[in-house]
């Protein structure tokens, strides 16, 4: 990934300059902070990138909790194409503010099969916020590519900067001297959000485990089936933090885990300079750095308020052209249908007669001369040619998906399972594995949703309960819902060969024109 600039948006705006490798490392090269000046010098943030030596031309913005408004919601049960209307109808419900006057965007949350109901975490913003943000980075010369969450990417971030958390319920808190940002995820998807401003405290670490006992109340009542054993604690002022969150989680066995990281420190994030450790250590620089992930295509589903979930396009209707053509078209084919019938009844009575007795000597051939059925009805095939007509050729589809699911040791099928009997789509697979980290997974799924014939659903990655297995978690239930049926292999290949003899024949036509 080219170098790419990531901004935390709040009323002092936090950027950095980075680039991804292929094996997912953060590459940091320049660092920004700017105050934001409205309606002053619209020339402020250009002048922070030239004084940072920022080049990047594109940017990724995530937005900070006083921008944007999350809420848990638990909805009926409806398939993935209906969950936009729904979500945005609830959000009208429950928002003060119109919502024409707000983008509407969520994140859908893992749902059983046979569940009554299922759950999102629902994200608006203002308009106008959206629209301003477009509007100053235009004014920098900054192409605009995604406006996302930063306790969203706070979440991917840490959960990919420690293993092992995804599969647990927990918390993730990334706090400094001037805010403490708490993201409650329930096996490494976010249901809960909360934030609190400690600038101007005289014991910054007091008023952030209040913060964090708020968020621990509210997501107890709002999430059903919420055990928090794990905590993950970012910024200056997660040491400050720790005995604290340990206190407020639930004990099991050795007691709660709980990692406090520094991005200073971490093999993921390499920075080229390590002179600002107070912007280094900052909730907001945290921020930044996930929304990387985000703009990277790493995570599996997210929040984007440039491009919000909408229901897909209506299926095409047919044209007053189309049908005036198909009127038309039947009106001629009846009228030579009847000059046919007009002058050649003769004809076609003798060609009746004709065909009449070759189908009478093909029952006797199939019957027998003497048996009762030379005079019914052949078999019917009607239900056959119908089945044939709508099977799924499951080894054409095979040959489409192997190349999605890729070749690595990383992930490991034990099982994958083909039936065609469901509610949506042609048919399903549903894949059973283990895996050693949720990465190897998420790509997995993400290649295979990239392409047009397949849908994927959000799963859950359970521990491997084999203490003497390799591979640390297992997944089940992956289920790839088919939307199109795969060509197939043999008719492709003929379709290629017979352009490639075209072109060739081409060649020679235009050799011979010109000697």
């Amino acid at each position: 990934m080219a170098d790419f600039l990531s901004l935390h948006w709040g009323e002092q705006v936090v950027g950095v300059e980075a680039s991804v490798s292929s094996s997912g490392e953060i590459h940091v090269g320049s660092m920004l902070t700017a105050n934001r000046e409205p309606g002053g010098n619209e020339d402020w943030l250009a002048s922070a990138m030239s004084a940072a030596g920022v080049s990047a031309r594109h940017a990724f913005v995530v937005l900070g909790q006083k921008d944007v408004v999350t809420r848990w919601l638990e909805v009926p049960a409806v398939p993935d194409e209906e969950l936009p209307e729904l979500v945005r109808w609830q959000a009208g419900t429950k928002s003060t503010v119109a919502v024409d006057q707000l983008i509407v965007d969520y994140l859908p949350l893992p749902v059983a099969e046979d569940a009554e109901t299922r759950s999102v975490l629902l994200a608006t913003v203002a308009n106008d916020t959206v629209s301003e943000i477009r509007r100053e980075l235009s004014v920098a010369g900054l192409d605009l590519r995604g406006v996302g969450i930063g306790s969203l990417a706070l979440t991917d971030l840490a959960l990919k900067l420690v293993t092992g958390h995804a599969t647990n319920d927990g918390l993730v808190i990334a706090a400094d001297k001037n805010q403490v940002e708490v993201t409650v995820h329930q096996q490494g998807h976010t249901v809960l959000t909360h934030s609190a401003v400690l600038s101007g405290e005289s014991d910054p670490a007091r008023v952030a485990g209040q913060a964090i006992s708020r968020a621990l109340f509210a997501a107890g009542n709002a999430v059903s089936d919420l055990n928090l054993t794990s905590a993950i604690l970012l910024g200056s002022l997660a040491p400050d933090l720790e005995e604290v969150v340990r206190d407020r989680l639930v004990r099991s066995g050795d007691g709660p885990r709980v990692d406090v990281v520094s991005l200073a420190d971490s093999r993921l994030v390499q920075f080229k300079s390590m002179t600002d450790a107070e912007l280094i250590g900052s909730a907001a620089m945290a921020a930044a750095v996930g929304g990387l992930l985000t703009a990277n295509g790493q995570v599996v589903e997210r929040v984007d308020f440039l491009d919000p979930h909408k229901p897909p396009p209506p299926k095409r209707r047919v044209s007053n052209q189309l049908v005036t053509r198909v009127v038309v078209g039947s009106l001629l084919l009846v009228g030579l249908v009847y000059a046919i019938q007009t002058f050649g009844a003769r004809e076609i009575e003798a060609d009746i007669a004709r065909l009449e007795n070759q189908v009478a000597v093909e029952r006797m051939r199939f019957f027998g001369a003497n048996s009762a059925g030379s005079q019914a009805p052949l078999p019917s095939t009607t239900s056959v040619d119908r089945w044939q007509s709508q099977r799924v050729q499951w080894l054409d589809q095979l040959h489409e998906l192997l190349p999605l699911l890729g070749e690595s040791d990383d992930v490991i099928l034990t099982e994958v399972n083909m039936s065609q009997d469901v509610r949506k789509g042609l048919g399903r697979v549903t894949l059973t594995g283990l895996a050693n980290d949720r990465a190897p997974v998420t790509r997995m799924t993400s290649q295979i949703r990239s392409h047009k014939n397949y849908n994927v659903r959000a799963s859950k990655l359970d521990p491997n309960k084999d203490r003497q297995a390799v591979y640390k978690l297992r997944f089940s239930k992956v289920n790839v819902l088919l939307e199109d049926q795969a060509p197939s292999p043999k008719a492709s290949k003929e379709a290629s060969a017979d352009d490639s003899e075209r072109r060739d024949q081409a060649k020679a036509d235009t050799g011979k024109a010109g000697s």
